[in-house]
């Protein structure tokens, strides 16, 4: 057990978990979790993590659409560009999601926009609507006063140039589930942004993310599991949960040469200080 431990990332959705949600978050408390950032994807998934923390003191919301969900229903099976009868159905869509989303985020156990970004990976959602999405949610954060949990996967330049003509650095944020690449570091460096790093800290052929992390202020780090995604070693291949964060703290820790106690209570102190709870 270390106390004051705390994952800035987990999505604890009851369909993920079902019945043993519970049992996942007394597992995370007795591992000595004492704050959680629970991450609701979408308005139904926020609502109900909304639910949750309203019965749960330590655990917080960050709420956002994800880049894959970013198309609203509105599949594009084009190619290239959408349609103009395309955006006409979307921007529809986004005018209710926002009007949604914006109600959703003015819960005081909301303490974050994210995840939103953009994820070039798989396309799940054209890129140019991943983009203008983005955009909004910033926009809706800038409106709350709230800092971002940013996505972003093979978008990097893209991902800093929206960022930074919509004057996130005045919002703060945190790159979610840092992978080591250095212009995003670079970014997080000018913008005052923090680094999430999960599970991947913890892999054996990570030794380039572990340089890369090895140079960074623990005070712009915060830890997560991104559950139930991402497990650490020795768990890799299952299902992730907020308590296997101690293994993330055991890998900074050995990495920096301190105690995992000293890891966990300055990425706790990080955790309150960016989302001022």
């Amino acid at each position: 057990m270390i106390s004051s431990a705390s994952d800035s990332h987990a999505h604890l959705d009851r369909d993920i978990y079902g019945e043993q949600l519970q049992q996942v978050l007394e597992r995370a408390w007795q591992a000595g979790l004492e704050r959680i950032v629970a991450v609701g994807l979408g308005t139904k998934s926020i609502a109900e993590t909304l639910a949750l923390a309203q019965k749960e003191p330590r655990l917080r919301v960050a709420a956002g659409i994800h880049p894959h969900e970013a198309d609203l229903g509105e599949k594009w099976e084009g190619r290239g560009e959408p349609d103009q009868h395309y955006w006409s159905k979307w921007q529809k869509q986004q005018e209710a999601v926002l009007i949604e989303m914006a109600a959703l985020l003015g819960e005081p156990r909301v303490v974050a926009v994210g995840e939103v970004g953009l994820d070039y990976h798989y396309n799940y959602s054209p890129p140019v609507v991943q983009r203008r999405l983005f955009r909004e949610m910033i926009r809706l954060a800038r409106t709350h006063g709230l800092p971002l949990v940013v996505h972003t996967r093979e978008a990097t330049a893209d991902t800093i140039r929206i960022l930074e003509e919509e004057g996130a650095a005045e919002l703060g944020g945190v790159f979610h589930c840092f992978g080591g690449d250095e212009e995003l570091l670079r970014a997080a460096e000018r913008m005052g942004f923090y680094l999430g790093l999960a599970g991947p800290i913890t892999f054996k052929k990570a030794d380039r993310l572990r340089q890369v992390v090895a140079g960074i202020p623990l005070e712009k780090i915060l830890v997560e599991t991104d559950s139930p995604y991402l497990s650490p070693e020795p768990y890799r291949g299952q299902r992730n949960e907020p308590a296997r964060v101690v293994e993330v703290i055991k890998a900074l820790a050995l990495l920096r040469g301190l105690e995992p106690a000293r890891v966990a209570e300055i990425t706790y102190k990080n955790l309150v200080r960016l989302f001022r709870w």
